[in-house]
């Protein structure tokens, strides 16, 4: 029987900042990875000579302050080879392109231009946006549980609650849409519209149902600092394993674990059992899976009521949505936007593009996706002359699973077809410069990725006090904790990374 101080279920970004943390402080650890990538959602696959991002999105977190920057600085890795992009993407909605600057004063010069006739009403609303810029530092530096379940996680969040966070307390108990109606937004349509884009991408859902806390802290994380990595998000994922490795930790992949038990020893531990029958032994456990993915691998329906984790009907009544992914690649002079869709040196073109197909239509189902195309000069991810894209759109899972084999396919092919539409709308002939046109659902996410029913990115916000019905890293079991983007903070690779490194700082303790 293997034994180690710390076994950790899953390789996604939480599960792998929770190992190379723990490793880092002398712990061995043993990392179990069912699927044979690393990262998670957050990871990449090869195919026809290309490396494809799981997922359409971006490197945040690396600024000065940022969570990934003080990760690599405390874990002592060098920093991936980072490009800052002035644009962080352009949104084509249906009756504009709405270029997104990083910069706040070119941000709001873009502002002037595409919504003249609120211009300043939404400058303004951006000024108190920005005015919780703080917040992500301080956030990054006390890295807080919530709900708070020990005097320890209580101080935490004491010491964060300073002066600039008091005054504007009582905005924290506010949907973003009640926020923009003090500002006279609220039925700026377009303008709404791209607010919804920039959140359902980030936290999941849209201005009514965001509590502003959340809303506040991703549209500043866009301002902050947005990278492109060489050869992708997943060199976060190859950085923190190779940190777990170096310090004489392991990290496994297609060893999927199928159940944890109380050890029988009478050692207070753990016992995981893998798919081919083996037994580690672990005196603690992070669980990175997902509480998408818990049922099943608590033995015993008696551990699954002590916890206090979500019974499997709870989970799934708790909304949460799929993606459906288009992943393509083709000569980069063909596949590049057009000249007008470069940075404003015109040096580097725009490499995220947001499209909003409807106003009329709700923001998934391919009316609204991401698409984002590897960085010319970068062979990791594309041969020399090509590029790697990738585009995604919110999906509801369960439909996929609901549908016969002809259906299915009927499904998917519609899907594909809509979205190339879209692209060919702002960059005509984008689809017929492609050599390879690979399309995943959610059945392909749970086939890959081993979450259940292909759900990815957390659950769905519903209103201001949503975060107090977060799970936090405690499990309720002893010596069990949680992380990933079903976990306080959340979606996205830095909500995940951060609970991944709150779950091995309670578990060090």
């Amino acid at each position: 029987m293997k034994k180690v101080d710390a076994a950790v279920v899953g390789a996604g970004m939480g599960g792998l900042a929770a190992a190379a943390v723990l490793a880092a402080g002398g712990r061995s650890v043993l990392v179990c990875e069912g699927s044979g990538e690393l990262g998670g959602c957050a990871g990449s696959f090869r195919r026809s000579g290309y490396l494809f991002s799981a997922g359409a999105t971006y490197g945040m977190g690396f600024e000065s302050g940022g969570l990934f920057g003080r990760l690599y600085r405390e874990l002592g890795l060098p920093l991936p080879p980072l490009h800052p992009q002035s644009v962080i993407m352009d949104v084509h909605l249906p009756d504009r392109t709405v270029r997104y600057y990083r910069q706040k004063e070119a941000w709001f010069r873009e502002i002037r231009r595409v919504f003249p006739a609120k211009a300043q009403n939404i400058i303004d609303f951006y000024e108190e946006v920005f005015g919780f810029s703080f917040l992500l530092e301080q956030v990054a530096v006390h890295r807080p549980v919530l709900p708070p379940r020990t005097s320890g996680d209580a101080a935490r969040l004491l010491r964060m609650a300073d002066l600039r966070l008091l005054k504007r307390a009582p905005l924290l108990l506010q949907t973003l849409g009640r926020r923009l109606h003090r500002y006279g937004l609220e039925g700026e349509e377009a303008f709404v519209h791209f607010l919804n884009g920039q959140l359902i991408d980030s936290v999941q859902t849209t201005v009514d149902e965001c509590p502003v806390l959340l809303a506040y802290t991703a549209l500043n994380v866009f301002h902050r600092g947005a990278y492109y990595i060489d050869g992708g998000l997943s060199r976060i994922a190859l950085d923190l394993a190779e940190s777990v490795r170096s310090s004489g930790s392991e990290v496994r992949l297609r060893t999927p674990i199928t159940g944890l038990r109380r050890s029988a020893d009478g050692t207070g531990g753990w016992e995981l059992r893998t798919r081919r029958g083996e037994l580690i032994h672990a005196r603690q456990v992070v669980l990175g899976n997902s509480l998408h993915s818990f049922h099943g691998l608590l033995d015993g329906e008696a551990l699954l009521g002590s916890s206090g984790l979500p019974s499997q009907e709870a989970e799934e009544n708790r909304p949460a949505w799929s993606a459906f992914t288009l992943y393509m690649g083709g000569p980069a002079d063909k596949v590049f936007p057009p000249a007008d869709a470069y940075d404003q040196d015109g040096a580097s073109p725009v490499l995220y593009h947001q499209f909003i197909r409807s106003y009329g239509a709700p923001l998934a189902e391919t009316n609204q996706f991401l698409l984002s195309i590897s960085r010319p000069g970068d062979d990791l991810r594309a041969p020399a002359g090509h590029a790697a894209i990738t585009a995604s759109t919110h999906t509801a899972p369960d439909p996929w699973w609901s549908l016969d084999r002809a259906a299915y396919e009927r499904r998917k092919q519609e899907y594909v077809h809509s979205m190339l539409e879209g692209a060919d709308r702002a960059f005509p002939g984008f689809s017929t410069s492609l050599e390879v046109v690979l399309p995943g659902t959610p059945v392909t996410f749970e086939r890959y990725t081993q979450r259940r029913r292909g759900k990815v990115g957390g659950y769905i916000p519903q209103g201001p006090l949503d975060l107090l019905r977060m799970s936090s890293a405690y499990s309720g079991l002893p010596g069990v904790y949680l992380c990933g983007d079903t976990v306080y903070p959340g979606a996205g690779t830095l909500g995940s990374a951060m609970s991944g490194w709150i779950a091995a700082e309670r578990m060090l303790r």
